[in-house]
């Protein structure tokens, strides 16, 4: 056994040495370990309060995108519609002008000219003229028929000017009897293509069905009239 100074080297102080040398480097590992699994584990804590917070504010934008993107569409939908309830409401009033002007006809029918309305011509194609249509079986050449056109006939100037001064794209006014009398610029769309004038099943439509409801009592006659509007 040599000695160094105090220490004898190979004897128990060596042992303690290495006893306290190996502690110290086993409480270091043990330091180093716990120090990086505390790094580690706050590592997943920041990663995840940032993935949460990154959740959070994406749903926060989107939320505000769409409140907004709601909001304007509610705001287009609101000017639509108030868009649409002017021109519908100016259809009305041209309805109900029609009707009146209806009800002086066949109220007081002597106090009317017999009028001609004749029946469409291609020719006259993109040129606004009121037209004779009428549902098939029905005879022009009837005196009957021919009464009620001559009177009614009288609505056509209204008709007229209802299309030249509105957005109104075919004005018209369809009978119980199977006549309708309309002012519109297309007439080559009432031939058939082997050029005969096509005869409208009007009473059977839908738009004639559905103002059955609505049917206007005229003297000893009904009528209903309707218009149609192109937006």
């Amino acid at each position: 056994m040599r000695k160094f100074r105090n220490w004898a080297i190979g004897g128990i102080q060596h042992k303690v040495f290495n006893l306290v040398l190996i502690v110290i480097v086993l409480m270091v590992a043990v330091y180093t370990a716990v120090i990086l699994w505390e790094a580690h584990s706050l590592r997943q804590i920041i990663d995840g309060a940032n993935q949460r917070q990154k959740e959070h504010i994406t749903a926060s934008v989107t939320e505000a995108m769409n409140d907004r993107l709601t909001d304007n569409l509610n705001q287009s939908a609101r000017m639509e519609a108030d868009i649409a309830d002017d021109m519908f409401q100016d259809v009305v009033g041209s309805i109900n002008m029609m009707a009146d002007y209806a009800s002086k006809l066949y109220d007081n029918p002597g106090n009317y000219p017999a009028r001609t309305i004749a029946l469409p011509d291609p020719s006259t194609d993109g040129v606004m003229t009121v037209q004779l249509l009428t549902e098939d079986g029905v005879d022009v050449n009837d005196p009957a028929v021919q009464s009620e056109i001559a009177l009614v006939g009288n609505i056509g100037d209204l008709l007229a000017a209802l299309h030249s001064n509105t957005n109104i794209d075919s004005c018209y006014i369809a009978l119980p009897s199977g006549i309708m009398i309309l002012a519109d610029d297309h007439a080559s769309t009432k031939f058939s293509p082997d050029g005969s004038i096509q005869t409208i099943d009007m009473t059977h439509r839908p738009w004639y069905t559905g103002a059955a409801d609505k049917e206007i009592e005229i003297g000893r006659a009904s009528w209903r009239a309707r218009a149609s509007i192109s937006v």
